[in-house]
């Protein structure tokens, strides 16, 4: 029988791929200055691959498979930062403001890029979309037309948001 392979070296800042991707190294006996970094080292890295796009490399969807938020942090942050100093009052709001809307948008379209693959979490946001999309309506189509007739008046808004639903399910 063969014998099993040595185990990787422990600290060693050299087994750690270049690039930043790969498995996590164990750093519990590295020094802080070196995990430092080999961190900043993948944020830049992350960050080259958005701002210069280039879908010949060798693989475009490295970046998606081992994401952070990191770079969108930092760009929340920067346009956060101009936009407070173009203010002319109020600047702490306007930072406030820009950061929530934008950290809030970040988190919202990581979460739908991880939740792409999932088809149980797909149904269960579908339906409670759905159940959300209909009680937003039916207010405005109750004002619209005859009591009596409020549920016949909702049945073609339900019908599309099932078939919305029904498409964002089924196509993978």
């Amino acid at each position: 029988p063969a014998a099993p392979p040595p185990p990787p070296p422990v600290g060693n800042s050299s087994s750690i791929v270049a690039n930043g991707f790969g498995p996590p190294p164990n750093t519990l006996t590295e020094p802080v200055l070196d995990t430092v970094k080999r961190d900043l080292w993948r944020i830049v890295s992350n960050l080259k691959l958005v701002v210069f796009p280039n879908p010949f490399r060798e693989d475009p969807g490295k970046a998606l498979r081992d994401w952070d938020l990191w770079g969108p942090f930092f760009f929340i942050v920067f346009l956060g930062v101009a936009l407070s100093w173009s203010a002319s009052v109020k600047k702490s709001q306007v930072f406030a403001v820009a950061f929530a809307l934008l950290a809030a948008g970040a988190v919202i379209l990581t979460l739908n890029v991880l939740l792409l693959d999932n088809v149980v979490a797909k149904v269960i946001i579908v339906c409670l979309a759905l159940a959300w999309s209909s009680w937003a309506a039916y207010p405005f189509m109750s004002s619209a037309v005859n009591p009596n007739r409020k549920a016949l008046a909702l049945y073609p808004v339900l019908l599309m948001y099932l078939s919305v639903g029904f498409l964002i399910i089924a196509i993978d």
